[in-house]
């Protein structure tokens, strides 16, 4: 009960950072940090997302193979007005992420709070690899308590109004926090095309203007309309309609040409890839057999 009090309290001191220095309450517990790592819907207000045990990394929709991850460490009590330490490891047993090839194990292990201040943002550099397309990979990091500060928040729960999805509601170690990495692809909400491939049963007709989703395709698009991105697929509004078709008449075009110059481009199942406007009739799982 008094880690939970403890972290009662942090939340209380979190709410009163608008107030002025000389009205918020003296703090009567031991100081100490914990993650304090948010985020949530973007329609929002920002400052009542939840704190989460995890980020997410999906390198797909960031565009981007490498990324800095900002971890934030909050202050539980009293600020001071000289610098204080704590320790931020690696967790070895749960990091399933390759050092050097996913992340860069660089950040010293003592870590300074300085004086004045109430949090500050540790920086994590991670980076794509072949493997994130099929394999979620992970890195575990913890806080550890020095002279100076102890842990703040061995089990944090969400006492607050603030927002938060089926994660931010868990009850999670507040000195732990775990990174995970992705290249996952999955259908975007502009994808103008059915049936969706999670649904799509054997034998079923691709339709639609792109028709079925799917890495392969998507990779294809982009080779063949240069600059797209998998951000101007992901709404109606930077994908309508009339610029999916567009796209769909220069990849048929392509498509078509592999085709008749006898080198289809096929899925990852055998079947010829399609689009509206190609010469032939594709069936969610059925290959392609040169002659039919």
């Amino acid at each position: 009960m008094k880690h939970i009090f403890i972290c009662i309290l942090a939340c209380a001191i979190l709410g009163l950072f608008s107030c002025q220095e000389d009205e918020v309450e003296t703090w009567h517990g031991e100081d100490g940090v914990y993650f304090y790592v948010q985020w949530g819907v973007d329609w929002y207000d920002t400052t009542y997302w939840a704190a989460q045990p995890y980020t997410e990394v999906n390198f797909t929709s960031l565009g981007e193979d490498t990324s800095m991850v900002k971890l934030r460490v909050m202050l539980a009590g009293n600020i001071a007005d000289h610098d204080r330490q704590f320790r931020f490891v690696l967790e070895p047993d749960s990091t399933t992420a390759v050092e050097g090839v996913n992340f860069l194990d660089d950040i010293e292990e003592y870590q300074i709070l300085k004086a004045g201040e109430r949090y500050t943002d540790i920086y994590v550099r991670v980076m794509n690899s072949d493997v994130l397309s099929d394999e979620e990979l992970r890195i575990g990091f913890r806080l550890l308590p020095t002279e100076d500060l102890t842990l703040a928040c061995p089990v944090w729960e969400d006492f607050s109004n603030m927002l938060a999805d089926a994660a931010g509601l868990e009850q999670f170690d507040g000195a732990y926090h775990t990174i995970r990495l992705n290249d996952f692809i999955t259908r975007p909400d502009g994808w103008v095309g059915l049936p969706m491939p999670d649904n799509a049963q054997v034998g079923d007709q691709e339709a639609g203007v792109l028709g079925i989703f799917s890495r392969e395709k998507f990779n294809y698009i982009c080779e063949v309309v240069p600059g797209l991105t998998y951000e101007d697929f992901e709404s109606s509004t930077t994908m309508p309609t009339a610029r999916a078709r567009a796209i769909g008449d220069l990849v048929a075009i392509s498509l078509q040409e592999a085709f008749d110059s006898g080198n289809p481009v096929l899925e990852a199942d055998g079947r010829l890839m399609w689009v509206m406007g190609v010469s032939w009739n594709s069936y969610w799982g059925v290959p392609y057999q040169q002659g039919n």
